[in-house]
């Protein structure tokens, strides 16, 4: 009997362990992994064990899923941390970056926060960048578009503003300038 098959036999970890040693001595195995023993956990799972005989194991109960905020593309290494501007979900293979209008301020997040109104967030973002003057945007952005006429907007907040009474603005203005005298 190979020390394999009595572990996946057994699926008891003292005696599966004792077994292996003894069938390995025995048989003069080896006691650590070898390529053929390698763990069968799936992409998007991790072997979370750190004894060596039994993360040799093929299909074993130490598969778990990759957690959130991090990517497990290799069952046989620990799982990788999302970096700024990606998100996991659990269980993930790799990373995913944020879609546009979206960000990710830090590393190992789950999922993605919306980016605010007056600023966009292009796919894959880190941080929201503010709209400049004469532009704005709604939340969940991914550009600035201009100012619409008879409104302002600065980059003090990049908020559409009406003009007041007496003044004007064209297009991807960023303030209101007096009406011209003997008009409203």
């Amino acid at each position: 009997i190979s020390p394999l098959l009595a572990c996946s036999l057994l699926k008891m970890r003292a005696l599966c362990v004792s077994v292996v040693l003894v069938v390995a001595a025995l048989l003069s195995l080896p006691t650590t992994c070898s390529a053929a023993w390698t763990t069968r956990c799936t992409p998007g799972t991790f072997c979370n064990s750190t004894d060596p005989i039994l993360d040799c194991v093929p299909d074993s109960d130490f598969c778990e899923p990759c957690p959130p905020g991090f990517e497990c593309p290799d069952p046989t290494t620990a799982p990788a941390p999302c970096p700024a501007g990606f998100f996991a979900a659990g269980g993930a293979f790799h990373c995913s970056a944020c879609p546009a209008g979206s960000y990710s301020p830090n590393n190992t997040t789950a999922s993605c926060l919306s980016c605010p109104a007056n600023f966009f967030c292009a796919a894959g973002s880190s941080s929201p960048t503010a709209c400049g003057d004469g532009l704005f945007s709604t939340a969940n952005s991914s550009c600035c578009v201009p100012c619409t006429a008879g409104f302002s907007c600065s980059s003090r907040g990049g908020i559409l503003t009406p003009c007041p009474a007496g003044t004007v603005s064209s297009l991807g203005a960023s303030t209101c300038t007096p009406c011209a005298a003997g008009t409203r």
